[in-house]
């Protein structure tokens, strides 16, 4: 009887162990789903807010964002840039906050056409147009100076048109632009900055031709666009204007990449290109100092430009924090 007894016992304590380690880890389980489900909830909460923390950002400029501060800023740059003899237009191509100073003045574009040409180029590859690597026969007729890749090549030779947009992007090779310029046709080429709204696309008796400032950023909001539908062939394209070969655009004590092309002929030299800081913006800067001193013209005016850029950047987050955060 006494064993009976104690085997009950302990079968009862044993179920009743049971029951509490069941019902000790089941109400674990259910804290821990529950605290789970709470960190789900919070991630996704949080996703969300940042979502339109971000689309926040990207909101078209509205009026009653520029500021006193902003204008003041503004008023200061225009008197500044008319020391010089420039015309400048920046733009932020996500929410279309912009500045312009003798934007529509015309200069001698000089090497800047040779971007539209390899934009062209890629735009119709992009479209399945033409093949990147079809080759191009250099001829005597396209030989020109200052064709820092194409004087390793010989007459006869033949060039892939994406080596001929490389060269004449990334290290301003004539020869090349020539080359494509033969390739493409200059009426062709013409017609299609004009598409854009360019008022002054290779106008003049040469393969380069007269630009403003303006025109010069509409071919960079262009190109912009492209890079960003195009993927690789936009990259790389992009990757030719990565280079330091007359780019005065980059500011030494700041974060700034700027993918660039350069235009340099007697007293013209320019700078245009897509910085990508914060909120990418294009800038053009064309000036009349070919001669003398237009690294320090370009990299002034470009600091002032960022600043204005970063000063309405600032302002934007801050207004978007207070919008979705609350803070």
């Amino acid at each position: 009887m006494k064993l009976k007894k104690s085997f009950r016992l302990i079968l009862i304590i044993l179920l009743l162990g049971g029951i509490g380690y069941s019902v000790y880890f089941g109400y674990n389980y259910i804290i821990e789903a529950k605290e789970e489900r709470e960190r789900i909830e919070e991630q996704e909460r949080q996703d969300e807010l940042k979502r339109l923390y971000n689309a926040c950002l990207r909101e078209e400029v509205r009026d009653r964002e520029i500021t006193p501060e902003l204008i003041a800023y503004q008023n200061s740059m225009t008197n500044y840039f008319r020391t010089y003899m420039v015309g400048v237009s920046y733009k932020d191509l996500v929410t279309g906050f912009s500045f312009d100073f003798q934007e529509n003045e015309v200069f001698y574009g000089a090497s800047l056409i040779k971007l539209l040409a390899g934009l062209y180029i890629y735009e119709k590859a992009f479209n399945e147009e033409l093949d990147l690597d079809e080759m191009v026969e250099y001829k005597q007729q396209h030989r020109r100076g200052h064709s820092l890749k194409m004087r390793e090549y010989s007459f006869g030779d033949e060039v892939s048109l994406r080596n001929l947009v490389d060269y004449a992007v990334s290290v301003s090779d004539n020869t090349a632009h020539f080359m494509l310029v033969d390739y493409i046709g200059f009426r062709n080429l013409q017609q299609y900055g004009q598409a854009m709204g360019a008022q002054h696309t290779l106008v003049g008796i040469d393969n380069y031709g007269s630009m403003s400032a303006e025109d010069a950023g509409i071919y960079l909001a262009h190109l912009y666009e492209f890079i960003q539908k195009s993927g690789k062939l936009g990259e790389e394209l992009k990757s030719f204007m990565d280079n330091d070969y007359y780019n005065f655009l980059g500011l030494e004590d700041r974060d700034i990449t700027a993918f660039h092309k350069y235009g340099l002929h007697d007293v013209f030299f320019h700078n245009i290109g897509l910085i990508y800081n914060g909120s990418p913006y294009a800038i053009s800067i064309l000036t009349h100092h070919g001669k003398r001193n237009y690294e320090n013209v370009i990299r002034s005016i470009h600091e002032r430009i960022n600043n204005f850029h970063n000063m309405f950047f600032e302002n934007r987050q801050n207004a978007c924090r207070i919008r979705i955060y609350g803070e």
